[in-house]
């Protein structure tokens, strides 16, 4: 079994990552150990990082063996094969954890990635004499009253749709205090904001970036490998925001469409705005 060299480097470094997730993988399973790791965390960490560097110099020496010999004044390469079946074993082995570690990553990203599938969706109607719309099976009505209706799904979005008088305020006059009331939070951020129609209806439609400070509840496990690699489980997240403002007669609409991250749907948020009427 004949390994070059640019390869028993890449297998190198694929035998240090996996020493890796062996010690994380260590670390979550074993009870008592994560909090005697914390403790010491840097002395731990240069152990793991300095030990994963030298086994994986071991695993490189045990996998490339090229020998050189001097004969004359030429530099000659001789190859050893005394332990091939080992090596063959052992790389065997590293590459075949290597690859379920992909899969199952590439498993994980495309099922985050792909909340939303392209299967045919399910229209429900949706008409309280002031308002009608289309929506998605995926959402539920959890409010519906003269003033609000708020829509949700299983993954944490949810379209709030206020109602109020204009008390003779235009649809630019509205804008401009939601506007300033929006620059003065510092926990938003307004990305854009653009003049659209709704059923022929001109509104105002504004992207924001609101920011929060966000507890995660994790179990002691995963806190501790969180702590062992100094990463704060308590962050500040973000949430993205449609806002649309529409004036009709006497009253005014404000559709607030709020999702995290890349979770934005844009499928069932189209059948929504386009079907929306008052």
């Amino acid at each position: 079994m004949r390994i070059g060299k640019p390869t028993a480097i890449f297998l190198s470094v694929i035998f240090f990552i996996e020493l890796l997730l062996l010690f994380f993988l260590l670390l979550f399973f074993w009870e008592g150990l994560g909090d005697f790791l914390i403790e010491y965390r840097f002395i731990f960490q240069i152990v793991l990082w300095v030990g994963g560097a030298y086994l994986s110099k071991k695993f490189y020496n045990y996998i490339y063996d090229d020998v050189k010999i001097k004969e004359g004044r030429h530099a000659v390469a001789v190859y050893s094969s005394t332990s091939d079946k080992g090596r063959k074993v052992v790389v065997g082995l590293v590459t075949l954890v290597f690859i379920v570690f992909i899969v199952y990553a590439s498993i994980m990203i495309f099922s985050s990635n792909n909340i939303d599938t392209d299967n045919e969706v399910s229209i429900n109607h949706f008409n309280n004499q002031n308002i009608s719309f289309n929506y998605s099976n995926n959402w539920s009505i959890e409010s519906n009253n003269s003033t609000d209706i708020v829509l949700v799904d299983s993954y944490g979005r949810y379209i709030y749709i206020s109602i109020d008088k204009t008390d003779g305020y235009t649809l630019d006059m509205l804008y401009n205090l939601y506007r300033s009331s929006w620059e003065e939070d510092e926990n938003i951020s307004i990305i854009n904001s653009t003049n659209i129609k709704i059923n022929n209806i001109p509104a105002i439609v504004s992207y924001l970036n609101i920011s929060y400070n966000e507890t995660v509840n994790m179990s002691e496990e995963m806190l501790n490998i969180v702590s062992f690699l100094n990463i704060k489980p308590n962050e500040t997240k973000h949430t993205n925001s449609y806002k649309i403002i529409m004036t009709k007669e006497d009253k005014y609409y404000l559709i607030s469409y709020y999702y995290t991250g890349d979770a934005i749907n844009e499928k069932e948020f189209k059948i929504f705005i386009n079907s929306f009427k008052v």
